[in-house]
């Protein structure tokens, strides 16, 4: 059962009927296995693309905005990789949909990002120049 609770002084409260009969039918002193995602920030997903768009403006190498993202995930390891008959592998990347990554996970994510692109796709950035650059970009 899945249900949005809201931490409150150190406790997690359901929010709306279906987590309160949830919590509800549970007896008191009961174990439960509780798996904890955030909802995800659907203003940082656009402030994501927001920095692809700024980025692939102002690197040559790639040729598409998608071809730059995929080549992004395989570089933080967001990928699964195949390996095929010959030997080779190949990299897979994986989706970022709000349904396949909450928003701990696209923290994570973006963090490592902003790493790499000031490591490999724009070599010798600095963050802090990029964080100015992206405010300015998407204001």
């Amino acid at each position: 059962m899945k249900f949005v609770c809201l931490k409150q002084q150190g406790t997690l409260r359901p929010l709306g009927v279906v987590g309160e009969e949830a919590l509800a039918a549970v007896a008191d002193g009961a174990m439960v296995l509780v798996e904890m995602t955030k909802p995800r920030n659907p203003a940082h997903h656009a402030k994501f693309f927001a920095l692809l768009n700024l980025i692939f403006k102002n690197q040559s190498h790639y040729r598409t905005q998608d071809e730059m993202l995929d080549a992004i995930k395989v570089y933080v390891g967001h990928c699964d990789f195949m390996y095929l008959r010959d030997g080779s592998t190949v990299a897979r990347p994986k989706s970022i949909s709000f349904a396949k990554m909450d928003q701990l996970a696209f923290n994570d994510f973006y963090t490592r990002v902003v790493d790499v692109v000031c490591q490999y796709i724009i070599p010798n950035l600095d963050k802090e120049d990029l964080k100015r650059e992206l405010e300015a970009f998407a204001a």
